[in-house]
């Protein structure tokens, strides 16, 4: 499996504690989080030379599982955007997967699965119809919706290979021979041709079912299944000639069983249905799988179908129907995230878990991990804040209802401290709270009708309010003034106000972007004067990153802008370097140092929100766990789990972990490609509560 050799200083020292601290000698190992996917899977590939499969999701994961044992042997965070098809090569360690936004942008991304890296990335101009590598994994294979629509590379570095033959039209699936010397294509017009690869000469012309799609083909290449919208059909891909056919409406996805006489469906009207394909006729077949949820995935393994549902729930289905859920996200839905010196804090509607630990200050030598569990009285997803005065406020985050409680934190790293119940606030706001600031004595929000409102924590008194059309964040830059964002796509000037509270008085702060809806203040140290930094949309689409000097905040610089609506940044600043994070664009992190900006490699994580402290990066990733790395150079020191029962594990980089006693059975240490026996040698030997 994967090794990583890159590492600070810090973290040196930090394996060598770690090292010190474990019980005899192991073999190099990797611990994963024993979970399913965060949501749902879409895309699903198996490996037959290898006995793995491959599940790709809406976390942005790929996910390696043994499909002998069912174990999760790998998880690769591949991107912060959805992860979809997914094709893997069959010679080398290596998979492709599509990756895409919310703005219908896709991208071709091919990883090296044992390094744990991605290999490069290639733009594509939509959702291909099909993904393929060839026989002997040297090319992928793929098909647009357009004339000459094949598209072939290599695999070694991506460049393209140059294969259009003359009246080449809409491919919707394409194979390869083992010998990769000839190419089969399926156009959807409606023929099946063959063509010498070395010459770019057409071989066979065969005329066939027009328009299938969600092609597969058959173990020994024989034969094709695919799907008109209202029947299936199975096509001889060496004469043309139909094989079988019958009347089944919006089929999800499809596969031939290894032997090839067994089609198994996936239908939107009708479930999970095996055929039978014998001579010239499909028939149905019994043993049909009933499972907990609709399935929307399927592939067949050497002697077992695998099928995948829309809440990341993955089964194995025996031949006799039998289905044995394999995989089931186990994590819990983390809303709450914050971090102070020596402390994370993870919230979900169930309950908030603080951890303390001298890790999280990047000592050397570690010696402890401490954590404390309480319920979460707001009964719905929370928010987070350290304040300044120790205390930890939650508030409900889901702008449907209204809660503000607040823990005493003071004390939490001494052993044998106890955690307190969180104490109940005063809510001091008016209407439910889409955007919530806190510090050590009052909380600034953002309220349903665009009322920006500040309140004292403690009574609950409200100390100043503005109504502003549009608002969506504010910051308080100065005893007296307040800067308030908002969507001002028809005022002329500017999305930014300055409000001085003494006066009620408002002035338009001068920028390009006419909605802003990310702001982060940094006050600068003692005596100097703050920077405003802001992520909005100009009038062109634009997504920009903002910073505002002076004393008036009237010096606007452009530090990173991407040619599109982006509105899944995450922005971080930590307050003893100063430096600014940010994730704007797809799968980058920027760090800027009031020089420079740099683009840094986050590995393992896919950020949906970022924070830092104490030289330290925190990740909230899509599938909720929590990546600490090096602030630095981006590499990663442990990732957080938080289970949906409350019970918690840290997995180490040097494959090591510490887990809660319910938390340890969602931990499996893998080595040579295979979970180890005696799993309790790579538990970190530190102490805990």
């Amino acid at each position: 499996m994967r090794r990583r050799i890159s590492l600070s200083f810090a973290f040196v020292m930090l394996l060598a504690a770690v090292v010190s601290g474990a019980s005899g000698s192991t073999e190099p190992a990797e611990s994963v989080i024993a979970s399913g996917h965060a949501g749902p899977i879409l895309g699903l590939e198996y490996d037959d030379k290898r006995g793995l499969l491959f599940s790709s999701g809406r976390d942005g994961t790929v996910r390696l599982w043994d499909a002998a044992s069912s174990a999760l042997l790998q998880t690769v965070q591949v991107t912060r955007l959805r992860a979809e098809k997914i094709a893997v090569n069959p010679v080398q360690p290596q998979f492709a997967v599509v990756v895409t936004d919310t703005t219908g942008s896709y991208a071709l991304s091919v990883w090296d699965w044992e390094q744990g890296r991605q290999l490069y990335r290639l733009p594509l101009k939509e959702d291909p119809q099909f993904l393929r590598f060839s026989g002997m994994g040297s090319y992928i294979l793929w098909g647009e919706s357009s004339w000459q629509s094949l598209k072939i590379i290599h695999t070694a570095d991506g460049t393209p290979v140059q294969f259009h033959p003359e009246g080449f039209g809409i491919v919707g699936f394409a194979e390869m021979s083992r010998s990769e010397k000839t190419l089969m294509t399926y156009q959807v017009s409606g023929r099946i041709t063959y063509w010498d690869m070395a010459s770019g000469q057409q071989t066979l012309d065969l005329e066939c079912v027009p328009y299938l799609s969600g092609i597969r083909m058959s173990r020994d290449k024989s034969r094709l299944v695919g799907s008109t919208g209202r029947e299936i059909y199975v096509v001889d891909s060496v004469t043309g000639a139909t094989r079988g056919h019958a009347a089944l409406a919006g089929v999800l996805a499809m596969d031939f069983s290894p032997s090839g006489t067994e089609i198994v469906c996936i239908s939107g009207t009708g479930g999970l249905i095996r055929l039978t394909s014998s001579g010239d006729s499909l028939a149905p077949s019994g043993n049909q799988a009933k499972l907990s949820h609709p399935t929307a995935l399927l592939s067949y393994g050497s002697n077992t179908l695998f099928a995948a549902d829309s809440l990341g729930g993955l089964y194995s289905i025996a031949a006799s129907g039998d289905a044995a859920q394999m995989g089931r996200n186990v994590l819990a839905d983390i809303s709450g995230f914050d971090a102070a010196h020596g402390m994370l804090a993870l919230g979900a509607s169930g309950g908030v878990r603080v951890f303390t630990s001298d890790m999280l200050t990047r000592v050397a030598t570690p010696t402890f991990i401490r954590s404390f569990y309480m319920q979460n009285p707001l009964g719905a997803a929370p928010g987070l804040a350290f304040c300044s005065d120790a205390r930890l406020v939650a508030w409900r985050s889901d702008a449907s209802g209204q809660g503000l409680v607040a823990l005493d934190t003071t004390g939490l790293s001494a052993p044998g401290t106890v955690a307190g119940a969180f104490q109940i606030l005063p809510f001091g706001f008016r209407a439910p709270v889409s955007d919530l600031r806190t510090t050590a004595n009052e909380a600034i929000g953002v309220e349903a009708g665009s009322v920006v409102r500040i309140v004292d924590l403690l009574s609950g008194a409200s100390r100043f309010e503005v109504k502003v059309p549009g608002a969506s964040t504010a910051v308080r830059v100065s005893p007296t003034e307040i800067i308030v964002a908002r969507n001002a796509t028809s005022a002329a000037e500017g999305s930014l106000l300055r409000v001085n509270m003494a006066t009620g008085e408002t002035v338009a702060l001068k920028g390009r972007n006419v909605f802003t809806y990310m702001l982060l203040l940094d006050p600068g140290p003692p005596g100097g004067i703050p920077t405003l930094y802001s992520v909005g949309v100009d009038q062109s689409g634009s997504t920009n990153l903002l910073r505002f000097e002076g004393p008036s905040f009237a010096a606007e610089s452009l530090l990173d802008s991407v040619p599109y609506v982006d509105l899944n940044v995450a922005l971080a600043l930590d307050p003893d370097t100063h430096v600014l994070y940010a994730t704007l664009g797809q799968d980058r992190t920027l760090a800027w140092d009031g020089t420079q900006i740099r683009v840094i490699d986050l590995q393992n994580a896919a950020p949906r929100r970022l924070l830092a402290r104490d030289h330290l990066l925190f990740s909230l990733n899509k599938d909720s766990t929590v990546t600490v790395a090096d602030g630095a150079t981006g590499a990663w020191l442990a990732r957080v789990g938080l289970f949906q029962d409350g019970e918690w594990c840290v997995i180490m980089s040097d494959g090591r972990y510490a887990a809660s006693t319910g938390g340890d059975m969602n931990v499996q240490v893998i080595a040579n490609g295979a979970p180890v026996a005696a799993k309790e040698d790579y538990r970190l030997r530190i102490q805990m509560q």
